[in-house]
């Protein structure tokens, strides 16, 4: 992937082959600016790259957007909707109706510890329930693949614990193929 700068070109990343099975977790482990989100953001389709393709179960999905779930380090939950609207967000989105989003968030905030907290808004929750939120919400876009860039990097040592054994269950539960970001080789 190459960028143009006000000096030139400016190479961001080498020629990459990535294959992951489906429903494999898998983590890209690496020191700041050498290129993971730059990944994540091509396979995403948020940045063309300037050579090559992505295929997503097969499939060219090149500057395609909506292919993937994508969670960042911050949650970016909106602020003037609660839990669970921002968890059913991504159903929105994808034009599932409001009753069946609901019906489908609503057991999942249960089992994952958000009950109670269902129509707080985001500013009421704790930072690792925030995480879990925005966690849900992406998981709910039903996507195959996951993309986690960084997403307990913010959290104090005990939440980021409780995050990963929670990730790990999700994982189990929902089978999605997971792309994990992480400068922690522990984490990994």
């Amino acid at each position: 992937m190459t960028f143009q700068t006000p000096t030139g070109a400016f190479h961001a990343l080498a020629p990459i082959t990535l294959s992951i099975p489906q429903g494999r977790f898998v983590s890209l482990i690496g020191p700041s600016g050498c290129g993971k989100t730059t990944i994540f953001n091509i396979i995403a389709g948020l940045l063309e790259p300037t050579g090559g393709r992505v295929l997503i179960e097969g499939v060219d999905a090149t500057g395609t957007i909506g292919r993937v779930g994508y969670m960042l380090q911050k949650d970016l939950l909106l602020p003037w909707r609660t839990v669970l609207d921002n968890v059913i967000l991504g159903m929105e989105i994808q034009h599932v109706s409001l009753r069946a989003a609901r019906e489908r968030a609503l057991p999942l905030l249960h089992r994952y510890g958000l009950a109670g907290f269902e129509y707080l808004y985001p500013n009421a929750l704790s930072g690792g329930m925030r995480q879990r939120a925005a966690l849900l919400r992406t998981l709910l876009f039903d996507t195959d693949v996951i993309l986690l860039d960084e997403p307990f990097g913010a959290l104090d040592a005990q939440t980021k614990l409780r995050m990963q054994e929670w990730l790990l269950q999700l994982w189990s539960d929902f089978n999605n193929t997971v792309l994990f970001v992480t400068h922690d080789v522990e984490e990994s």
